[in-house]
């Protein structure tokens, strides 16, 4: 029987990652499929930490981070799963092969996160700097690096599915933000040295495609950004990348995305938790059962958008937009059962699940 999906293509775009020139990651182009990409992140900056603890130059905790610290000692359970998450991520990586052991001992020991106190002065520092590039897998993402191993530990997942800690945590979230608007955010951006570790403007980051086709002014501070948020939603260049496709029977991916996953007809509801590739409308449009009967039968299409891709979402319409909101949902959970083994750091096998359970924007269109 001849199949029913339509056709679907993908238009490689110069300088931009392909399956053959992406080396050791798994399909999505970020999350790494061996274990020591974390490791590279998170040890240098243990060792910063403890630098800074031992000249006596560390930050003392951000407000929301107390606020928060104060929050969890406060009440048992929560109290119980952050120790418990720490404790069983130690373990894991104590229990990997001597092999893989021997590449992430960087400081002569595999320990992830060596305590209660130790997990917020790590966040500490991430909230307080603007994320940096690197030619590792975890370029732009140092909370993702901190937490890709403890979230899906037994106690990690009880944790990042909880809504009570998810807004809880949205609060250090939205400090760091707000730091991300200012201009000392620009840190990374700086003309005067640009080789800087951690620069967005190093020879390294033009060769990774940063700035292809990118609006930018590189006389200018910050190459002529006020802020890291502003730097990380550029805009492309005027007439970059135009749509080469027939507009009646063709769709442009919307952002910069990597193909992840195409669904031809998507179901009312579904398990959709469970290993396969599933959506649920349902819960896709958070039980709004109006709003996801319109779409039963309809196509799904899942990309994946890195942390050097191009973060604007285009996708011009001859509709209305008939809605839109923000769901609240979690923030670092990945599916459960998925299991840790190398290979499935921080939810490999999850993104279909977290369209589902994220924090995410909905918008519905009309013709």
């Amino acid at each position: 029987m001849a199949s029913q999906r339509p056709p679907f293509e993908v238009i490689e775009a110069q300088g931009l990652l392909t399956l053959e020139a992406a080396g050791p990651v798994q399909m999505g182009f970020w999350v790494p499929n061996r274990v020591w990409a974390t490791a590279r992140f998170l040890v240098p900056l243990r060792k910063e930490i403890a630098a800074k603890r031992k000249a006596g130059t560390l930050a003392p905790l951000q407000p929301v981070l107390k606020d928060l610290k104060f929050w969890i000692t406060s009440h048992s359970v929560y109290r119980m799963w952050v120790n418990a998450m720490i404790e069983e991520a130690n373990a894991f990586i104590a229990s990997l092969d001597e092999k893989t052991k021997k590449e992430i001992e960087h400081d002569g020991d595999v320990l992830w996160i060596e305590g209660f106190d130790a997990l917020f002065e790590i966040l500490n520092e991430i909230i307080t700097t603007s994320p940096a590039f690197n030619e590792t897998a975890m370029v732009g993402t140092p909370m993702n690096g901190l937490l890709a191993v403890s979230m899906a530990t037994p106690s990690g997942l009880a944790l990042f599915h909880d809504m009570t800690f998810n807004g809880r945590f949205k609060t250090v979230l939205d400090a760091w933000n707000t730091f991300l608007k200012t201009s000392p955010s620009l840190d990374k951006l700086d003309i005067h040295d640009p080789e800087k570790p951690g620069s967005w403007i190093s020879k390294a980051a033009h060769a990774a495609g940063v700035w292809h086709q990118m609006q930018h002014d590189p006389e200018k501070p910050g190459y002529g950004f006020d802020s890291w948020n502003s730097f990380f939603l550029r805009q492309f260049v005027p007439g970059a990348r135009p749509f080469h496709g027939d507009p009646l029977t063709q769709v442009d991916i919307g952002c910069e995305t990597t193909p992840w996953a195409y669904e031809p007809a998507a179901k009312f509801e579904t398990a959709f938790w469970i290993k396969d590739v599933n959506y649920s409308l349902l819960d896709l449009f958070a039980g709004q059962r109006q709003w996801a009967r319109l779409f039963e039968g309809g196509q799904v299409y899942q990309g994946f958008l890195s942390a050097t891709h191009y973060h604007r979402w285009r996708s011009p319409l001859t509709g209305k937009l008939v809605r839109s909101w923000v769901e609240p949902g979690t923030y670092f959970a990945q599916r459960p059962g998925q299991g840790e083994v190398p290979g499935t750091w921080e939810g490999t096998e999850s993104q279909p699940y977290l369209g589902q359970v994220a924090t995410r924007a909905i918008l519905h269109l009309r013709a």
